[in-house]
């Protein structure tokens, strides 16, 4: 999918989202039924990407979406994230360049800076980032007090292995989990 079609079906979606979204609860986070499954989900998380103490998770939503890279001296780069994160199969986040979180519902968003990295393989790293920004009245929008995010369980989204021109893009699909938390 060239780079213009993959902006246009985010549009897409969005406005799509914007129509269906009226009577839709807000994110909720996952929360385990016991004590036991909470340090099991926790253990799975590797330790370079886990959030320091001190912070709570307010929602967990699967994304799906592309990584766009572009080809700068016969070389994929990345270039940028678009995706739509849900809740109950109806879109409520989208994620773009930044890397930025906007709610579609409220408009409050997140900007972060990726702290620290673990591989996976055949996917995109799951990844810790830190908010670096956030636009929204305190309290009041889904992303305004966020503090951190993590990207988890990612499945597709790494560069093409093919030779490439200066200036060509191309978009690969992926899915990913986008946990995010706030100051406790």
């Amino acid at each position: 999918m060239t780079r213009n079609k993959t902006v246009l079906a985010v549009i897409a979606l969005v406005a799509l989202a914007i129509a269906g979204t009226a009577g839709t609860a807000a994110a909720r986070a996952t929360k385990p039924t016991s004590p036991a499954q909470r340090t099991q989900q926790a253990s799975e998380i590797p330790k370079e990407i886990r959030v320091p103490q001190g912070h709570k998770a307010i929602a967990t939503l699967p994304a799906e979406g592309v990584q766009t890279y572009e080809c700068k001296n016969n070389e994929w780069v990345f270039l940028q994230p678009d995706a739509i994160l849900k809740v109950n199969g109806v879109p409520l986040v989208l994620h773009s360049a930044g890397p930025v979180w906007t709610s579609i519902r409220d408009g409050s968003s997140v900007t972060g800076a990726v702290v620290a990295s673990s591989p996976v393989d055949r996917a995109v790293p799951q990844l810790l980032l830190r908010a670096t920004d956030n636009r929204g009245f305190s309290g009041d929008g889904l992303f305004s007090d966020v503090t951190f995010v993590q990207r988890l369980r990612t499945e597709g989204g790494v560069a093409p292995k093919v030779s490439c021109k200066t200036g060509q893009t191309v978009s690969v699909p992926y899915k990913a989990d986008y946990k995010f938390w706030v100051a406790s």
